[in-house]
């Protein structure tokens, strides 16, 4: 038996590729179809000898030959064994449903190669169609329309597994708190931001003179708000809305660590291309060198359309316009114990930052 810790970590990604992990795992328990790379690896060094020979000569041809006949005889050999057994352990095992592909052939099988109307279909699609709610379009898997719930069926594809009797789960109830919870936090303003987007987005395709100012704009937003600074933003907005369950856990007596990936607050509004004292606002640093005014006077008569149709976008408390920042002190390397003790009291406010030099 093979067990796998943190099984997820064998096809996590969106596209459901499959690691090199999962490979050797299927390899080495006997699954059929990968029975040739168990070949492989196991003659890895005959084969680096055969690739070491010069390319076109009998020598090699007459030893590729004979690998690929070996090959075959291995693969008929080792599928009338036993297959090896897998227990796959994780608390979240399938990031996506396309993910399911690594515990096919151990927790379940795909069915036969057939047919969708008059599409020829591999088992693993007419699998998605059945389970997941996958369509199939012009002879392609089709992930389901954004309408679709696709939770109800990921939901249904977990209880047929327990039914089934191959998945099964546990608490464990034991003193120390050693919880993750992950808290999601619904902000107003950040909900207001991606509907004030769409709006911009969809003005933008009138073919009108106000289509084309608001075209004028999103083209400045695009390049003022860029995946840094929407990052920047994004984590100020969360840093606020922490604050609730922050103090939950110090009235409980625990110790909080917060964690941040910006030394910048990101709080900023994104849709106006000149600050309140007129110049006008800095594009994200990829822009060439000038394009600051040029992209600013273009994009705001646009803006100056949009405050009319949406006059939230004024009003809106985005972050506390750069009030939401990192607390950072400097303080020499000779101090470094005086610091792991204000870290175990938990007297540091914000970050400090180690001076090698001083």
């Amino acid at each position: 038996m093979v067990v796998t810790d943190e099984s997820h970590s064998l096809s996590r990604n969106q596209a459901g590729d499959m690691t090199a992990a999962l490979r050797n795992l299927r390899a080495i328990t006997n699954r059929p179809a990968d029975l040739w790379h168990k070949f492989h690896l196991q003659q890895a060094d005959r084969w680096a000898r055969i690739e070491a020979l010069k390319d076109g000569s009998p020598e090699r041809a007459a030893a590729i030959t004979k690998f690929y006949e070996d090959r075959a005889a291995f693969i008929e050999a080792e599928g009338k064994k036993p297959r090896g057994k897998v227990l796959f352990l994780s608390a979240t095992p399938f990031a996506y449903d396309v993910n399911t592909d690594y515990a096919e052939g151990y927790l379940f099988n795909y069915p036969a190669d057939g047919h969708v109307g008059n599409s020829r279909q591999s088992g693993r699609n007419l699998f998605m169609v059945e389970n997941f709610g996958y369509r199939i379009r012009y002879h392609k898997l089709t992930k389901p329309e954004a309408a679709v719930d696709s939770g109800v069926f990921e939901r249904q594809f977990h209880e047929k597994l327990k039914r089934e009797g191959v998945l099964s789960g546990r608490h464990l109830d034991i003193e120390p708190d050693y919880e993750r919870r992950f808290v999601q936090t619904e902000d107003a303003e950040g909900a207001k931001i991606d509907g004030i987007f769409d709006f911009i987005r969809e003005k933008s395709r009138e073919r009108t003179p106000e289509g084309q100012s608001y075209a004028r704009l999103l083209r400045f937003v695009e390049r003022k708000f860029n995946y840094l600074k929407r990052m920047q933003l994004l984590e100020a907005i969360k840093a606020r809305s922490a604050q609730a369950t922050i103090d939950r856990h110090l009235a409980l007596g625990r110790k909080i660590v917060i964690f941040h990936d910006y030394n910048q607050g990101g709080g900023f509004n994104p849709f106006r291309p000149n600050q309140g004292d007129g110049t006008a606002a800095m594009l994200a640093p990829e822009s060439e060198a000038g394009q600051d005014e040029m992209f600013a006077q273009a994009g705001q008569e646009g803006y100056d359309l949009l405050v009319q149709a949406r006059p939230e976008v004024e009003a809106l408390n985005f972050a506390g316009e750069g009030k939401v920042k990192a607390t950072i002190h400097t303080d020499r390397l000779e101090n470094i114990n005086g610091i792991f003790d204000r870290m175990h009291k938990g007297d540091i406010q914000g970050r400090i930052v180690l001076d090698f030099e001083g």
